[in-house]
């Protein structure tokens, strides 16, 4: 007779509990819906109070409403007399419907699980699994599994019995299980709280999305009586529900495990050796993992290889604030020997934030001097500005300092003055610097320097790094970032000396000689710079692959990785190019991280492609355009490919709703950034033109620029160019020439992978299209993917504003229109005679070819002016 397991969750009265219903008033979470129905095993690895028991009961509820068998096994704390885990699943196995199986489990061995119907197999609780041959069973399950049988894992961790052998198919932590700020509203909503944005924000830092305090908090709130905003000291009263939870699970803690807790907590992440370091304790990973089996707040991540601990955001908070009651300068001695610890195992980023948090200057100098440059070429330049603002209010200076703060402010800044500041200090004491940062210095020079002074410091950077060059054999990391700094100023001399093929070779070289993980930011710096050089030489095809290499790059920790942000905005653009339809979502939380913020260009290019996205898709227009011309209006010393990337659609934006005066000075600020002769100028000044009744001279511009070959910033402008003539010829009746530059269009789109030229404007690119399938030959089949694209977009007006030309003051007339008020209340409005209001709605109505305000009035919303 076969034992009853304990290990088994079912219902029976010998079985040790039922599976987890799901709780009263619990909050529905699409975004967590069970992934791979029958053809993947999941893991949700959480701590508890993170909201995984819910989860799971609401995943075992939808599939049994589904008809899907769901045997349930928990695994029991460690000591308690346990069968084996097959004889576990098999005594689960008896409640699932037999019919539908080819037999019983067999106790030992691989289950054959070779069912006609579906069945999800949850096992729980496994981070107690410690057992080798239940590991090596669930090895040899998960490795033969049917298509008919998908498993659930969960627990607080990882068992190491499993050894990770068989990957799961799909993987949850605690950070993905942490409540959203939307989903935190509607938990307090079902406790009659409303909280504000900023309230709302706050509670989230606070508690790390954990929904076991939120919960908390949310009881403690209503009973407060709060409605929409927290109490004052509501957060930092030490009495508040979270604390007093936090306060309560330590208090059970012996002295020397709270020892432990205060020690570690001084990082916010940490490996077991560092764990030993700063708590003096050989035994440190038996103490952790015995704390992480007792407290609900100790989470361990081992995707990267070593198992690496972190508290949560709560318990973290408490014993720090603990810390510093005690011993202030205790605490900051322990973040001194964390610095330490990092800069000797070669972790100067992790020991740069460490140092700058106990404001231990020396330690911080010593590390910017030594790293500065190492580091900005990784990505954490806001970290290493943050260290020099410290040295600075501390008084502390150096030629080196001098150097690393002009290599972190020369690619973002907009004050040219500060950074020639820099590199004068520097120069002037050249002599005491070591000599990589003596040939950064050179090639810094030459990157900020006047075109005229660029042939004798070329000369003198060619000295210096031949010298190195020829004297060191294996280069110091800082040396290595020298060279790349050195090819990358003879890149841009070149350019500027107009020889773009040699600027394009060594930018290719400098993206060779750097990487994505080590020198993240110069490798996607020097790849941006070749992207634009290429399409400004009509290299399109290459432009586009060098964009696309940017975009491959890995986007993780972009709150403060200016690599990662960079890479997410490189990103989101190659989508942007090569799609119809595009969301806002990944650009919002780009540009609400800190490392954005600190590169002034790419914190304008996003926020400039955010716009873009809305006004293509017809949403919030006004008020999209309306943001786009602030940006474009407070956009000091602006990057030329950056204005390129809106040119058009500030253009002709402006020119719906703004007019053709302020569509002139959108011009002329394009213009102003990109010259004359660029192709973006010509065709933005071809959209007024047209929009003013010269078809023909917009027409004439925009041959000219074709047939020389007319430098553009962006590859996708060339698509527009012909779309925009082919649209002139269709017009005039020249259908030939129109489906000529059509075809045109296709094969420089279809090149690019560009298919956002065919939907901007209304979407008149694919309009030329539709009405061509079956006429374009081998282009047929994109021509094709085009239209069925753009079909199945929410269809939108297109704004038609330059087809009905209005001046400004007609267009403020208009506006008043919808209001329903006498000529008599329009005038005092806009503070004109009634004869002029008069005059205005009567050009008004010729222009629409409309005889009554009403029909005025719906043919300006249909053609997108009001």
């Amino acid at each position: 007779m076969r034992t009853e397991s304990p290990f088994v969750v079912a219902d029976g009265p010998h079985r040790r509990a039922a599976p987890p219903v799901v709780p009263r008033g619990a909050i529905a979470r699409p975004r967590l819906a069970l992934p791979g129905h029958g053809d993947a095993h999941v893991a949700v690895w959480a701590a508890a109070g993170s909201g995984k028991t819910a989860l799971l009961a609401q995943w075992r509820e939808q599939l049994q409403r589904e008809g899907r068998p769901c045997p349930w096994v928990g695994v029991p704390p460690s000591g308690e007399d346990a069968p084996t885990l097959s004889s576990a699943v098999a005594a689960a196995w008896d409640d699932v419907d037999r019919a539908a199986s080819d037999g019983p489990i067999p106790s030992g061995g691989a289950p054959a699980l070779a069912r006609r119907a579906p069945v999800t197999l949850f096992l729980d609780d496994l981070d107690r699994l410690t057992s080798g041959a239940d590991g090596a069973w669930l090895r040899r399950l998960l490795a033969s599994r049917p298509a008919s049988l998908h498993v659930v894992m969960a627990g607080r961790r990882p068992p190491a019995a499993l050894m990770r052998a068989v990957l799961p198919t799909a993987e949850l932590r605690s950070e993905d299980l942490a409540f959203t700020a939307a989903e935190a509203a509607m938990l307090l909503r079902s406790r009659g709280i409303g909280l504000d944005d900023e309230a709302l924000t706050a509670l989230l830092d606070h508690t790390g999305g954990w929904v076991a305090a939120l919960a908390a908090l949310a009881d403690r709130l209503a009973r407060a009586g709060a409605r929409s905003q927290l109490p004052p000291g509501f957060l930092t009263d030490q009495r508040s529900a979270g604390d007093q939870l936090v306060a309560e699970l330590v208090a059970d803690l012996s002295a020397s495990d709270r020892d432990f807790l205060l020690a570690t907590a001084a990082v916010d992440r940490f490996p077991v050796g560092l764990a030993a370091h700063l708590a003096d304790r050989p035994d440190a990973a038996a103490v952790v993992e015995r704390l992480s089996e007792r407290l609900a707040l100790i989470s361990c991540d081992d995707r990267e290889g070593e198992p690496v601990y972190r508290y949560h955001p709560m318990l973290r908070g408490h014993l720090r604030a603990e810390s510093r009651r005690r011993d202030l300068d205790a605490a900051a001695r322990t973040l001194t020997r964390a610095s330490a610890w990092y800069r000797a195992r070669g972790r100067p980023g992790e020991a740069l934030e460490l140092a700058l948090r106990a404001e231990d200057v020396p330690g911080v100098a010593r590390l910017v001097e030594q790293h500065g440059v190492e580091l900005v070429f990784r990505g954490v330049a806001p970290r290493v500005h943050d260290a020099l603002v410290l040295l600075e209010r501390r008084g502390r200076s150096s030629p080196a300092l001098h150097v690393v703060a002009a290599m972190v402010l020369l690619p973002g800044s907009s004050n040219r003055s500060i950074v020639r500041h820099h590199l004068a200090c520097a120069a002037a004491s050249a002599g005491e610097l070591p000599p990589p940062l003596r040939l950064l210095l050179s090639a810094l020079q030459i990157l900020e320097g006047e075109p005229d002074d660029v042939p004798s410091a070329l000369a003198v950077l060619r000295t210096r790094d031949r010298e190195l060059r020829l004297a060191t054999a294996d280069p110091p990391a800082e040396l290595r970032c020298a060279h790349v700094v050195v090819d990358w100023a003879r890149a841009r001399a070149a350019d500027r000396c107009g020889d773009p093929d040699e600027a394009f070779w060594l930018l290719l070289e400098c993206a060779d000689a750097t990487d994505s993980e080590h020198t993240a930011w110069a490798h996607l710096t020097v790849l941006q710079e070749a992207s634009t050089l290429a399409a400004r030489q009509g290299q399109w095809a290459q432009a586009v692959a060098l964009a696309d290499r940017m975009a491959a790059a890995p986007v993780a920790g972009v709150e403060s990785d200016l690599a990662a942000a960079r890479a997410g905005v490189a990103a989101v653009a190659k989508t942007y190019r090569e799609t119809m339809s595009a969301s806002t979502a990944d650009l919002d939380v780009l540009l609400r991280s800190r490392a954005i913020a600190f590169d002034r260009h790419l914190a304008v290019e996003a926020a400039a492609l955010r716009e873009m996205v809305l006004l293509d898709a017809g949403t919030d227009d006004r008020e999209a355009f309306a943001r786009l011309e602030h940006l474009a209006l407070t956009y000091d010393r602006p990057t030329p490919r950056v204005v390129a990337s809106f040119a058009y659609h500030l253009v002709a934006a402006t020119l719906v709703h703004r007019g053709r005066d302020r569509a002139e000075e959108a011009v002329a600020l394009v213009r102003r950034a990109l010259g004359r002769e660029a192709a973006e100028t010509v065709l933005a000044a071809a959209l007024v033109q047209d929009g003013s009744g010269r078809p023909a001279q917009a027409e004439h511009g925009l041959l000219a620029a074709l047939s020389a070959r007319a430098p553009a910033w962006d590859p996708s402008t060339g698509v527009l160019v012909l779309l925009t003539l082919a649209a002139h010829a269709d017009r005039c009746g020249r259908s030939t020439q129109a489906d000529v530059r059509v075809v045109q269009a296709l094969e420089r789109a279809a090149l690019l992978h560009a298919r956002r030229p065919f939907v901007v404007r209304g979407g008149f690119g694919a309009d030329l299209v539709a009405v061509r399938l079956g006429r374009l030959g081998p282009l047929d089949g994109f021509a094709a993917e085009l239209v069925r694209e753009r079909a199945a977009l929410p269809r939108r007006r297109r704004p038609a504003g330059v087809d009905v030309p209005i001046t400004e003051k007609e267009r403020e007339v208009l506006r008043e229109l919808p209001r329903y008020q006498s000529v008599g209340d329009i005038a005092d409005r806009l503070q004109l005679s009634p004869n002029t209001i008069k005059t205005h709605i009567r050009s008004l109505y010729q222009k629409f070819g409309v005889s009554s305000r009403a029909q005025a009035v719906e043919q300006a919303s249909r053609v997108g002016l009001l």
